[in-house]
């Protein structure tokens, strides 16, 4: 009975999908899963920081995500012929119940952020509408966005329905070349202003806390968010190996750390602190490249729509199969997951129309723990290097493995202290241990900055 339930578990046991993707396919999804919301409070984020701070925390999260993604690529090398979900990884890290949790937080974490995205779409279509018809959106505020927010996910709803998340190459392509645009258009203007404003600091403004700079941390975290979707594009990468996979993953980390540095930098220029968590709504829409922006950013954010709910629907699906096994890999479970996920959204984002401080909450509770604790948790089970026997002696191949001369010939393995354990381990191995403690240590500290930031602001 047990080895039945671990096999319903996330599809431990089922043969993974024919893969089909590459480098190029998987970079594009990969950036075009990193690329959403968050970049639009970059800049607020740096205000409170400062410039050198902001730019400090920028490269360091970035370098941090792809350290993570490292790690999940190295978990993925391991599971040949599996199918690789953040799940799969805790049953061969030993954990089977483990996916129940890892499934639902997926699941949630995933709702919130695009969420998130329908909110983008619905605040700044209500922006432009009210430019384009003065007065319009006063008594008709929440229809207009109802139909705003229905008319995007019945757009969507043909990409959402796929089975493979690199199918969605041509998507990916249109949603870069909208950003980009967006991009360019609204980091030129604010160049380019005749006369600044607001109050910009090299240093940590005087006005910081501790407690504010940690509450914005949050959305450096966030902005990084794609280890949700790595696994899914190590499993459809065709002959995957290290080297296909970190490269996708730097240069999608490079590729963002690039058009972030620009949306962080240009807009904390122009407008200094006085600067909007949401940058593009302080750039006026009379502007006519400003004006096309605003119309190209929201279909930019929303086609990373879809890669967040693919690995959503895996993870959902994979508790619905732990209880209903028949159900597995069934056309059912695939439309219901998937209308269940949109309708989630769809509710959440008409009910609530203002989720700023939500995408931080998520920031510190979904992403921190699925990008970061989770990964590195797994890792050091699966790669972890078990001491050896007396038999056999360690070799000192791997930088910082064990040194075979501080362990005795007829010692027994029971008495292996920890210490020796531990230098048995490698270099990444140790790294990954130390990001594992940063990150939930980060939790407490992050989330009571949160608190504080709103309660005494």
């Amino acid at each position: 009975m047990a080895a039945e339930k671990v096999s319903r578990l996330a599809d431990f046991y089922s043969a993974p999908v024919i893969p089909k993707g590459n480098t190029l396919t998987s970079w594009a999804a990969l950036t075009n899963s990193i690329i959403g919301a968050g970049m639009l409070s970059y800049a607020s984020a740096q205000a409170v920081c400062g410039w050198a701070l902001g730019i400090i925390a920028l490269v360091v999260f970035g370098v941090v995500t792809y350290f993570s993604l490292h790690l999940m690529n190295r978990c993925a090398m391991e599971m040949p012929g599996k199918r690789l979900s953040h799940s799969t990884f805790a049953v061969t890290a030993g954990y089977p119940r483990m996916p129940l949790f890892i499934d639902a937080l997926m699941f949630i974490h995933n709702a919130g952020i695009d969420t998130a995205f329908l909110q983008v779409f619905s605040s700044l279509g209500l922006t432009l509408i009210e430019h384009w018809f003065p007065g319009s959106t006063g008594e008709n505020r929440f229809w207009i966005r109802v139909g705003l927010i229905t008319l995007i996910v019945t757009l969507l709803s043909p990409v959402c329905f796929l089975t493979h998340i690199t199918n969605t190459t041509i998507t990916n392509v249109i949603g870069l070349s909208c950003f980009l645009y967006a991009v360019v258009a609204g980091v030129a203007y604010t160049f380019s202003v005749d006369e600044q404003v607001g109050e910009r600091y090299v240093d940590i403004p005087s006005t910081t806390t501790v407690w504010s700079i940690l509450s914005v941390f949050p959305i450096f975290i966030y902005g990084y968010s794609c280890q949700f979707v790595m696994p899914m594009i190590a499993e459809d990468m065709v002959d995957r190996s290290m080297r296909k996979l970190d490269l996708a993953a730097l240069l999608a980390i490079a590729t963002v750390m690039v058009v972030y540095l620009s949306v962080m930098v240009g807009p904390y220029y122009a407008f200094g602190d006085a600067i909007e968590s949401n940058f593009y709504l302080n750039l006026p829409v009379s502007n006519v490249a400003i004006h096309i922006g605003y119309i190209a950013l929201p279909f930019a954010v929303l086609t990373a729509f879809p890669l967040l709910l693919f690995p959503a629907r895996q993870s959902i699906s994979g508790v619905i199969t732990y209880f209903r096994p028949s159900l597995q890999d069934t056309l059912k479970l695939h439309i219901g997951t998937t209308l269940l996920f949109l309708a989630i959204c769809v509710g959440v984002a008409i009910i609530f129309e203002d989720l700023g401080v939500t995408i931080r909450f998520i920031g510190i509770l979904g992403t921190n723990t699925i990008g970061f604790v989770i990964p590195c948790f797994v890792y050091l089970h699966i790669c972890y290097n078990p001491f050896p026997s007396s038999s056999e002696q360690p070799v000192n191949e791997e930088v910082g493995g064990g040194c075979p001369d501080d362990v005795k010939a007829d010692e027994p393995e029971g008495q292996v202290n920890l210490l020796q354990k531990l230098r048995n381990q490698t270099l990444e191995w140790h790294g990954a241990l130390a990001l594992f403690i940063a990150s939930i240590i980060f939790f407490p500290l992050g989330l009571t900055g949160l608190l504080y930031d709103l309660t005494t602001n």
